[in-house]
């Protein structure tokens, strides 16, 4: 039961070659198409899936492949800024573009962390009712003086759901818009901890990865209030006030000790 109100808090307030936040990955090349993956990650050691290909819907055109090369990514890995190139396509065709369509093979797993027991359990995850593709709105113009660079979050905790003993994936993706303005921090004294800030009528969420760190950005500039709920064999939590996150920065929460 506190492993469900674990996710449940973050679920409910919630809203990808590897590279460091640090590199400018933000410019576009004219006429050219890129679509990358980071992660809003959950409480999960892995979760394996292969993307099949992307494609962008052109106006007055259709559909555009900007990749059909299969990759296997660990979502979970994908954290603290970390992201994945899953199509980078020039020359393409000029116009507007309202879709980005991300496709996936039907096998994929997931590592359960077993409380208590300091291992993991793997298992099969079911596609259930839900597509094997993920279509993502948006509204960007390429033409031979504008590219697109997409940023895309893959929210592992709500597109990893628990049914009865089992588990099923229905990715859930978004764009972060503006990927210099967030905030970052160092969580010990957990093995896992969510981090959840709400103000502004906004709120946003992720999780510390292996090493304790944390970095969520696309996040409005105002004042936040920060809660960190500790591991998820406890409902132990921290609060941390006054959080002010600035247009164009990143807002160092420092170390946090739980």
């Amino acid at each position: 039961m506190k492993r469900i109100f674990f996710f449940a808090v973050v679920g409910m307030l919630t809203m990808f070659s590897i590279t460091s936040c640090e590199d400018d990955n933000t410019t576009a090349e004219p006429k050219s198409f890129k679509v990358r993956m980071t992660d809003s990650p959950g409480n999960y050691t892995a979760l394996n899936m292969t993307i099949t290909g992307v494609d962008a819907y052109c106006e007055g055109y259709g559909w555009v492949a900007l990749s059909s090369q299969a990759q296997s990514v660990n979502m979970a890995s994908l954290t603290n800024g970390s992201e994945v190139t899953l199509a980078n396509k020039s020359d393409i065709q000029a116009g507007h573009y309202t879709h980005i369509r991300v496709k996936y093979a039907s096998a994929a797993t997931v590592t359960v962390n077993a409380s208590g027991t300091g291992f993991g359990l793997n298992f099969s995850l079911s596609w259930g009712s839900f597509p094997q593709e993920t279509d993502i709105v948006i509204d960007q113009h390429v033409s031979n003086n504008i590219g697109a660079n997409f940023l895309l979050d893959f929210n592992v905790a709500q597109s990893v759901i628990q049914v009865g003993s089992g588990y099923q994936i229905n990715p859930v993706i978004t764009v972060i818009h503006d990927e210099k303005t967030g905030v970052k921090g160092h969580i010990t004294g957990a093995s896992s901890a969510a981090v959840v800030l709400t103000g502004n009528g906004k709120t946003y969420s992720g999780y510390m990865n292996s090493s304790g760190y944390f970095l969520i950005r696309g996040m409005t500039s105002g004042t936040y209030t920060a809660i960190i709920f500790k591991n998820s064999d406890t409902n132990e939590s921290h609060q941390i006030n006054n959080v002010v996150v600035a247009n164009g920065q990143i807002y160092s929460m420092g170390e946090i000790q739980l």
